[in-house]
């Protein structure tokens, strides 16, 4: 018999090719399989013939799905075609004709038009995302897994999304986001995300690289982001508590250490975190070691051996704070002990002190930083510095006024009755008052501003700035803090003309009104 010829008598009674018969076609390769087994040099040329008329026909099913059947729609089709058609493949074809004809009807059907078919605007992956189509989604994810690289696809589908929902997140449509909003709302977005991978598509760590690049993407768009995220930490660290999420503290940190894995400029963040750490370890009472220590350590996994030297510089600055400035500080106190009870000198001790010795390699600091401290504070200092460096011969102390803080008893002259006055003129005491005295904790540019109204009424910011020599920065700062701007030292001071912007001229004076909140 001519195996050549049953085809071709097949093909011939069809003028359109597409339209043959499956059926009779799965006959025919049948009929030629079975022969095969006895005449394999004749047949050698008939089954790529036949598999070709199978490759036809399924193009032109899936042309007609594609006309037919939204995404989810189309491949819940494309399932039960390739489920009915291997059924009758199993029982006419050998092995390896099976597994051909098998891998045709997925290739036109679904890895021809995947890409098509995922990205359709009004029944895509993003469409289902957006109207929350959760069931078909993670059918789809189910059926895509079963096609090669089709999950990839998939989720590469659903970049138009993640890139739209993130941008609006990371920039606003006023073009201005601030950080509780922005870290906020990136939080919610990571947890979206999670349970998107979590409760739809298996854990699937694809997932999890194709959120990373997007986050990637997104987080670039705003400059500021490296600093929202330091300012996140910061204000969990530092309170003790989470103010964001109460549910799962240890949850937020986590997606916060995720996204500072995919910054772009890791050099900024760097900067800011070091930062605050400083004013952490220097001024805040209810800062603790142990969760410094966790923190470093999540920073260390998200870097890997990326960063080494920036790990190494947090973990000597917690050294500094906890280990040793308590060593230094012992020693001090022993010190004074012996010179107040045994030796009867209280001259030079007249305030409690408390030191924070630091490295400067660690640190954020500027040892260039000339400030004029007063004459009470520098006789403390000064003391203290004989003493450490008669225990530390081969180290050099040095003063670095940005980071102290002093708590003092600030004398006021009672709380007279408002008294209207014109925005030029100052306030005079006609009357006798009597005194109050307020406790305050002041940083310690602060207290050199204060201590120049021991000797002044009225100084101008040109005379303050002058008699401190404190950067122009830094005072201005510590200027508005003491002004109707501040927080805890609100309205201290008050300026002539009124107003957040400082000039050169402008008067400042001591509100003798002044109430700590």
């Amino acid at each position: 018999m001519n195996n050549d010829r049953v085809l071709e008598n097949n093909v011939d009674d069809n003028s359109n090719p597409n339209l043959v018969s499956h059926l009779s076609m799965i006959n025919d390769v049948s009929k030629i399989s079975a022969m095969q087994k006895n005449d394999n040099n004749k047949t050698n040329n008939v089954i790529p013939l036949c598999l070709n008329q199978y490759t036809k026909y399924f193009q032109s099913v899936s042309k007609d799905f594609l006309f037919k059947y939204c995404a989810c729609c189309y491949f819940k089709n494309a399932e039960a075609i390739i489920l009915e058609e291997t059924d009758k493949i199993k029982s006419k074809f050998d092995i390896q004709t099976s597994v051909e004809c098998v891998n045709i009807i997925k290739n036109e059907i679904v890895v021809s038009n995947m890409k098509t078919i995922l990205e359709m605007e009004s029944c895509g992956v993003v469409y289902m995302l957006k109207n929350k189509q959760d069931d078909d989604l993670k059918w789809m994810y189910k059926f895509l897994s079963s096609v090669n690289g089709g999950v990839k696809v998939m989720f590469d589908g659903m970049r138009p999304y993640f890139h739209e929902v993130g941008t609006s997140v990371v920039i606003r449509k006023n073009g201005n986001s601030d950080v509780k909003t922005c870290v906020q709302n990136l939080l919610d977005l990571k947890g979206k995300f999670d349970n998107l991978k979590v409760n739809l598509f298996n854990n699937d760590t694809l997932f999890d690289e194709i959120v990373g690049d997007e986050f990637d993407h997104f987080l670039k768009l705003n400059s500021s982001m490296p600093k929202y995220l330091s300012t996140f930490i910061d204000e969990k660290l530092r309170k003790g508590k989470y103010t964001y999420i109460k549910n799962n503290p240890d949850a937020d940190i986590d997606k916060v250490i995720y996204m500072i894995k995919y910054l772009n400029n890791k050099a900024t963040f760097e900067h800011y975190y070091q930062i605050h750490l400083s004013n952490r370890l220097l001024h805040c009472k209810s800062v603790n070691m142990d969760n410094e220590n966790k923190m470093i350590s999540k920073l260390d996994n998200a870097y890997g051996n990326g960063s080494l030297l920036f790990i190494s510089k947090l973990k000597g600055m917690v050294k500094d704070k906890f280990v040793q400035s308590k060593i230094i500080m012992s020693t001090y106190k022993e010190y004074v002990y012996v010179s107040t009870c045994i030796l009867g000198v209280t001259k030079s001790f007249a305030f409690d002190l408390d030191v924070h010795v630091i490295t400067p390699v660690n640190w954020p600091v500027d040892p260039k930083t000339i400030q004029e401290i007063p004459s009470f504070g520098m006789c403390v200092f000064k003391e203290f510095k004989t003493i450490y460096e008669k225990h530390n011969r081969k180290k050099k102390l040095m003063l670095l006024p940005q980071f102290g803080t002093v708590e003092l008893n600030a004398i006021f002259y009672g709380k007279p009755s408002p008294v209207k006055c014109f925005e030029e003129e100052i306030p005079t005491l006609k009357n006798k008052r009597d005194e109050r005295m307020v406790q305050l904790v002041v940083t310690t540019y602060q207290m050199s501003v204060l201590d120049l109204f021991n000797d002044y009424n009225t100084l101008t910011y040109e005379e303050i700035q002058s008699k401190t020599k404190i950067p122009k920065e830094s005072l201005i700062k510590a200027l508005q803090d003491m002004m109707e701007f501040g927080d805890q030292l609100q309205n201290l001071l008050q300026k002539i003309p009124i107003g957040k912007n400082i000039n050169l001229t402008d008067k400042f004076y001591v509100n003798e009104t002044f109430q700590s909140i």
